[in-house]
C-alpha cells in the first residue's frame, strides 16, 4: 500500500503541472465544493516558519459508488514551495475549519530539506507523513492534491487507507499517558508540542503532551531510539 501510494504521488511529474483551476477538479470523481484558508507555523532548523493552511470540502465517489463528503487539508510553505495534504471522509455539515483547528492545537509540521514532515499522536502511536510535494502556490498545491486523490481513490472508498504514513508504535509509553487509572473516560488526548531535527546525530526529537510530557527520539527512518518522561 505504501509503495503504491508513494508512486502515485509522482503523477505530478507526468504532465499535471498546468495552471490550477479552482472551479473544477482533475476528474469527475473529485469535486471541490467550498474552501477556508488560514495561516499557521511549522518548525524548522532556524526556528518557526509561516505556512498557509487550507481546508476544502470535497465530494468524491464513496465505497458504495455514490458521492460522499470528504475533507481535504493542505499545508503549504511559500518560500520553498513545499506542501503536504491529507483527505478523510467527513460529515458535510461539520465545521469547515475542524482540521485546521486540530492541526494548530494537536499536530505539528517540520520543514526539512524543502519538504514538510507532519507529526500526529494517537494514544500510543505516532503517525508521520513525510511528503515531498512541491507547488508554485496554494492553489497549485490543491490542484495537485486533488489529481492524486482521484488516482488513489481506486477502488472507490480506498482514499484514506491509500495515503502513505509511517506509523510508529510507542511501546514504551504507558497507557496512563492519556488515560487516568480507574477513570471511565480517557483524556487529555496526546498533543505534539515540539519537533526538532538533530543534524549532528541525525535524530528527530518529538515532544508529546498529555497527562505528562514525553520526549521521543527517532532515527532518520522514524524508528524509536529512546523515550523519556521530562515532566
Amino acid at each position: 500500500m505504501f509503495t503504491r501510494a508513494t508512486a502515485l504521488v509522482f503523477i505530478y511529474a507526468l504532465g499535471m503541472l498546468a495552471p490550477p483551476r479552482l472551479a473544477a477538479s482533475p476528474d469527475h470523481h473529485v469535486v471541490p465544493l467550498s474552501r477556508k484558508a488560514d495561516v499557521g507555523s511549522a518548525y524548522s532548523a532556524t526556528g518557526k516558519v509561516r505556512i498557509e493552511l487550507r481546508e476544502v470540502q470535497v465530494e468524491m465517489t464513496g465505497p458504495y459508488g455514490k458521492p460522499e463528503p470528504y475533507r481535504l487539508f493542505l499545508i503549504f510553505e511559500p518560500q520553498s514551495g513545499a506542501f503536504s495534504w491529507t483527505i478523510s471522509l467527513k460529515d458535510s455539515a461539520a465545521d469547515l475549519s475542524e482540521l485546521t483547528k486540530w492541526f494548530k492545537s494537536d499536530r505539528a509540521a517540520f520543514l526539512k530539506d524543502d519538504r514538510l514532515v507532519t507529526f500526529t499522536a494517537y494514544g500510543e502511536t505516532l503517525e508521520i507523513q513525510d511528503f515531498q510535494g512541491r507547488a508554485s502556490s496554494m492553489n497549485d498545491a490543491e490542484q495537485k492534491a486533488l489529481s492524486v486523490a482521484a488516482a488513489l481513490n481506486d477502488p472507490p472508498g480506498n482514499m484514506e487507507s491509500a495515503q502513505p504514513f509511517h506509523k510508529v508504535a510507542l511501546d514504551g509509553l504507558s497507557i496512563d499517558f492519556d488515560c487516568e487509572p480507574r477513570r471511565p473516560v480517557c483524556g487529555p488526548s496526546p498533543k505534539v508540542i515540539d519537533v526538532q531535527w538533530d543534524r549532528v546525530e541525525q535524530h528527530w526529537i518529538v515532544t508529546l503532551k498529555a497527562r505528562w510530557t514525553e520526549e521521543i527520539t527517532l532515527d532518520a527512518d522514524y524508528n524509536v531510539v529512546s523515550m523519556r518522561k521530562v515532566e
